[in-house]
Order: C-alpha cells, then sequence, then structure tokens
C-alpha cells in the first residue's frame, strides 16, 4: 500500500466529533471555498504537514488505543475535505479493522464524487455532514460551489450506506451570518424531513466568522478523563505503577511528559491485551455525559481547532500520593 497523504493529527478530542476519546486526523484539499472557513490552511497542500501512508497512520495512532478502547472513541477524519483521499481512508480503515477495530466517523461537506463515499462506506460508523444551506442560491454564494451534488450524495447514504452498511448521518445545519436566516434553516429541515424522511439526525450551531471567537478547550477536564482511564488500566491488570498527583497550575493541553510517560509505560506492560473494563467503567462515571454524547450541538467545532468541552461535572477521582 503505497498510498500517502498529508495530515494534521490531533489527539484527545472529546465532545465535538463523536462517542468518547477521539483522534481528529486532518487532510489538505477541500473542494469549496466557504467565506467563514476556519481551516484555510488546509484548503491546500502546506509546508508543515507531516506525509503519511495509512500503516504509519495506524501506528502513530495506535499510542491512544486504551484510551479509545475504553471510552468507546475511535478516529474522526477531516479536513479540509477527507473525502477526496477516499483511497487512503479505505486503505487505513481495512487494516484498522484487521488489527484494532475502532469506530471511523468522517466530517465532511459531501461535495466529492460519488465514487470517493462508496469507497468508505462499508467502513465508516458515522458520517458527520455540514450540509451549509440547501437552498442553491445560498450554498453557491457561500460556497462557490453547487449543491446538487450533495443532494446527490445525500440519496446515496440514505438509500444505500444507511442500508447496506449500517452506518448513521448526522446532518449539521448551520446559521451563517450575513448568509441565511431562520427560515431558511427552516426550509433546509422541511427538505431534510420530506426528500431524506427524517432518517438523518440533525445537528444545529452557528459559524463563528474569526478564530480569535472560538473558545479554548479546557485541558484540565481533558486530563482527568485520560488519567481516569489509565488509573483504571493499572488497577484492572495488576500494574505496578503510581500515578503522581498533578500540581500543573492554569489550563493545560491535556497531556504533558509526566502523563505520556505513563502512558507509554501502560502500553509497554499490556501490548494489546490489557483489559480495560475498570477503565470503562470508571471513565463512564466521571465524564460519561460528554464521551458518550454524540456531537456537542451548542458550538461550531471546527476541525483542526481545539475543542470545547462546556460546562461538564466530574467527580474527582482519588490518587496515591506521590
Amino acid at each position: 500500500m503505497g498510498t500517502k497523504a498529508q495530515l494534521y493529527i490531533e489527539r484527545h478530542r472529546i465532545g465535538s466529533d463523536g462517542h468518547g476519546v477521539r483522534t481528529l486526523v486532518t487532510f489538505t484539499g477541500c473542494p469549496l471555498d466557504c467565506k467563514y472557513c476556519l481551516n484555510e490552511n488546509l484548503k491546500r497542500e502546506t509546508s508543515d504537514g507531516r506525509w503519511y501512508t495509512p500503516r504509519e497512520l495506524l501506528d502513530e495512532l495506535s499510542i491512544d488505543n486504551y484510551y479509545i478502547l475504553a471510552s468507546g472513541g475511535g478516529i474522526t477524519f477531516g479536513g479540509g475535505e477527507p473525502l477526496l483521499r477516499g483511497e487512503f481512508i479505505r486503505e487505513f480503515c481495512e487494516l484498522c479493522n484487521k488489527e484494532k477495530g475502532w469506530s471511523i466517523n468522517i466530517e465532511t461537506c459531501l461535495n466529492v464524487p460519488l465514487y470517493d463515499i462508496e469507497q468508505v462506506a462499508p467502513f465508516v460508523d458515522t458520517f458527520i455532514v455540514d450540509i451549509k444551506d440547501l437552498n442553491p442560491d445560498i450554498y453557491s454564494r457561500y460556497t462557490q460551489g453547487s449543491v446538487n451534488i450533495v443532494y446527490a450524495n445525500l440519496d446515496y447514504l440514505k438509500d444505500v450506506a444507511m442500508k447496506d452498511h449500517g452506518c448513521s448521518v448526522i446532518v449539521r445545519i448551520p446559521t451563517i451570518p450575513g448568509f441565511n436566516t431562520k427560515e431558511d434553516i427552516d426550509k433546509s429541515v422541511e427538505i431534510m424531513n420530506d426528500r431524506y424522511e427524517g432518517r438523518f439526525s440533525l445537528d444545529f450551531f452557528e459559524y463563528y466568522t474569526d478564530k480569535k471567537d472560538v473558545p479554548e478547550a479546557d485541558g484540565k477536564k481533558i486530563c482527568r478523563i485520560l488519567k481516569t482511564i489509565r488509573r483504571g488500566l493499572i488497577e484492572e491488570n495488576g500494574l505496578s505503577i503510581v500515578q503522581p498527583r498533578c500540581t500543573h497550575k492554569g489550563n493545560c493541553t491535556g497531556t504533558c511528559p509526566a502523563c505520556e510517560s505513563e502512558l507509554t509505560a501502560i502500553n509497554q506492560a499490556l501490548g494489546d491485551d490489557g483489559d480495560y473494563y475498570v477503565a470503562s467503567r470508571k471513565v463512564e462515571k466521571y465524564g460519561g455525559d460528554l464521551l458518550f454524547g454524540a456531537l456537542n450541538p451548542r458550538y461550531h467545532i471546527t476541525m483542526g481547532l481545539p475543542q470545547v468541552l462546556g460546562n461538564m461535572n466530574i467527580v474527582e477521582p482519588t490518587y496515591p500520593e506521590e
């Protein structure tokens, strides 16, 4: 398998791209030119993105295997437009199915050739579709593209992918400042209910028009969830690894060298054969409302930017003293 793609990887996404702890893998390249795109750097190949084969990507993402398994998480492909690299995703999923069994989500504008959807549909758990607006004039003015291909591809998801492959579809209907109104959104909903028979889940949100308005992630909450999983793995598998109490002040990214060192020690001790039932039950108790919701509908979560955790009540676990 010699397929390669330029990718950016964002680990430990929670509450924005699907169930559980997820890794967001974003591709470069997009068929649209949306006015409020917050990922301008992903519209075309960049000078700093790393190129991966499917095997190289799977090997790199495997560091978070137990986070993913214990939380019911997985991999979400975004962009740019990930379905432009359908061959790469298919090859990755074939490897992943054999070796990991992680769930696969795709965040897409769906404005791509049907073939690219057909070759990945058997492997995808959830398509998360940002339809912009289904009014042809609004769609064209906002994206510089045609909505007709989106209609056709939604037909395929309803009539073929959902029936033959069992995937689910979440259609995201945005408020686009200066482009659509509540009446326009209501019309898109009407089309969803009529033409698509209400088969898709709908999610409503509002576009940010400037990157500086995107809320920052609460890294401490991410840290607690990840630490809870590691704690469960240590307990259930009888590992002699003592978790230090975190003394970091202020916000953080959700992980640090000490956390990564502990995760590496767990992975080395367990390989792919560790038990994670206790870790799963613990994290469900401490962060279940967030981890096991499909999407956080209150925010526009732009692919490649920090996720928003919102208000989440986490019961602080008791950790051993150093």
